[in-house]
């Protein structure tokens, strides 16, 4: 089976920024939010629309200029340009965030991000996800104030501002809340020291899970406002197009056979990968994502045949295995790519049913055939059913098709007559 081909070249353009208006949740959660936008001109009266717009700085998805907080720092126009292009890296922090409104980002965080990506780069924009953004439509949530007016939310903590600043040279940080400090923070101890290093902050991002944790460039759409000490700001993450077989070509193997290939999932964002070495005589399965490459499972005496296949939605694949016992036995294999489980699809000559067998192998009395995804999470196989002594010889009158709902084993239906002849010739078009 040939790998699928690389078709996307452009970047992927991920807008991290929130639509600035009037409902946008200010920092001192005042009904009437500093916002305010009048009509200069209408299209009624004059032919063109234009209004009058006046705003807090800090208000909305914003940069902070180290002017903000040190007198000697820079304004917004001071900035230089090379600073708001950057790569981007995220953390996440998402889990923690849930179980601790207060919590920050750590140094232990970090060494745990490096461990699984590398170190970050100098001159790097972070970002770290947190998972409030999901608030964002109602300010009391955003701003969790307690009954003193205290706020709570995440943002990193001092130590981690020096680590990033000092050993790894960032340019800026960001967070999907509304300060780089955590929200009960009264003295905001990480504006203070990163000011003095003329880095700057990005407050109020948005959609940082959908960016991977590294690779993507940040472009800071930041006005050149004279004097600024922050201002609106439109973020824009560029991720680069991504093919996830290449991973598999890097899996080495001793003696390279035949059954070795990748099928990437429709969306790009996985690919399943078989590799089979003819010196110790095991056949592989890999899971290849964007900076990683995870063996699922290790056969020896059975084995994937060529035919693997996605569902349409990239959650699933399923490919058929053939080998070990009886001539001609076959069985198939479902993969959830998202909760990371097996279901292995038998199927029974006697009870003329199907059935999942989560996380083991088991090997039916017939044979199977994977054909295809009918729909998003059902596929479509033929069985033929027939006793132990046929196994070399199948019968072509037992055959049978049938959906079959994942991850349940259910079958959906069983295809006849016109059916079934309108079935064999879909697939046999693909």
């Amino acid at each position: 089976m040939v790998a699928q081909p690389f078709a996307q070249q452009k970047p992927t353009v991920v807008d991290l920024t929130h639509t600035l208006g009037p409902k946008s949740p200010d920092w001192e959660g005042t009904e009437k939010r500093p916002f305010d936008a009048r009509d200069l001109a209408t299209f009624d009266k004059n032919g063109y629309f234009t209004r009058y717009i006046s705003m807090q700085e800090h208000f909305s998805t914003h940069i902070d200029a180290p002017a903000h907080f040190s007198k000697n720092g820079w304004t917004v126009d001071q900035i230089p340009a090379d600073h708001l292009v950057a790569p981007l890296v995220v953390i996440d922090i998402a889990k923690q965030s849930a179980a601790n409104a207060d919590y920050a980002l750590t140094v232990a965080d970090i060494t745990a991000w490096e461990k699984k990506h590398g170190n970050i780069p100098r001159g790097a924009v972070v970002e770290v996800h947190t998972g409030w953004a999901a608030k964002w439509d109602s300010m009391q949530d955003y701003r969790n104030a307690d009954a003193k007016g205290t706020m709570h939310f995440p943002g990193y903590s001092l130590a981690a501002a020096q680590f990033l600043v000092e050993k790894r040279g960032v340019f800026g940080l960001g967070v999907d809340t509304l300060s780089v400090d955590v929200g009960m923070s009264a003295d905001y101890p990480v504006h203070a020291y990163t000011a003095k290093h003329n880095v700057y902050h990005l407050e109020n991002s948005t959609n940082l899970d959908r960016v991977p944790a590294t690779g993507a460039t940040v472009v800071v759409g930041a006005a050149k406002l004279e004097g600024g000490s922050g201002g609106s700001v439109r973020i824009l993450a560029l991720v680069p197009p991504f093919d996830p077989t290449a991973a598999c070509d890097k899996i080495k193997v001793i003696e390279v056979a035949a059954n070795n290939f990748s099928v990437a999932a429709p969306d790009m964002s996985h690919a399943a990968c078989i590799k089979e070495d003819r010196e110790d005589g095991g056949t592989d399965l890999y899971l290849a994502t964007r900076g990683k490459l995870k063996r699922l499972r290790r056969y020896s005496d059975i084995g994937p045949s060529g035919d693997l296949q996605w569902s349409p939605d990239s959650t699933y694949f399923a490919y058929n295995l053939t080998g070990g016992g009886a001539a001609g036995q076959w069985s198939i294999d479902v993969y959830d790519a998202q909760k990371g489980v097996f279901y292995d699809v038998t199927i029974s000559a006697e009870k003329d049913y199907l059935k999942p067998f989560r996380c083991k192998f088991k090997l039916g009395d017939s044979n199977l055939m994977l054909l295809g995804w009918s729909s998003t999470h059902t596929i479509v196989l033929s069985a033929e059913l027939h006793p132990l002594s046929t196994f070399c010889e199948p019968n072509r009158a037992d055959e049978r098709f049938y959906e079959v709902a994942v991850p349940s084993g259910r079958v959906l239906k069983e295809y006849r007559g016109a059916e079934l002849e309108a079935l064999k010739k879909e697939f046999a078009g693909r």
